[in-house]
């Protein structure tokens, strides 16, 4: 008995990044602010905290494989409110008076895939006996 050659789909421009039914893929992330006071003399117009803002894979991963990019939109009084990281480290260093909250959105390389939104607040100050801020050499 003899079988026909499989049937090979042409390629497009348009192929590999069409989304595939039935199929997820999930990578872990670990997303968050890190808050530190500055010492008196290094404040500079009442910036009283250093704080940063970050993504990064939970295990050890490339994430860079999976993400095109991720944008940081931050309070409009910074002179750059939005941040774009396009590799590791994603993360935006700043220092600052004041809490707010951050806007996260990640690109993935897929075009089909829509972006992620994450809602994060910059917290400088403890509240109710915990901590939130690190000690910074």
């Amino acid at each position: 008995m003899s079988r026909s050659p499989a049937k090979v789909k042409k390629s497009t421009p348009t192929a590999g990044t069409a989304r595939v039914s039935g199929v997820k893929i999930v990578k872990p992330i670990v997303y968050g602010c890190a808050s530190w006071s500055l010492p008196k003399s290094h404040l500079v117009n009442d910036r009283t905290h250093g704080w940063k803002l970050y993504v990064k894979p939970y295990f050890e991963e490339n994430l860079q494989l999976f993400i095109r990019k991720i944008s940081f939109t931050l309070h409009s009084s910074f002179a750059e409110p939005t941040r774009i990281c396009s590799e590791p480290p994603y993360e935006v260093n700043e220092t600052g008076w004041g809490e707010f909250k951050a806007v996260i959105k990640i690109y993935f390389k897929n075009s089909c895939e829509r972006p992620v939104t994450i809602y994060q607040t910059v917290k400088l100050f403890s509240e109710k006996g915990v901590d939130y801020t690190i000690k910074k050499p």
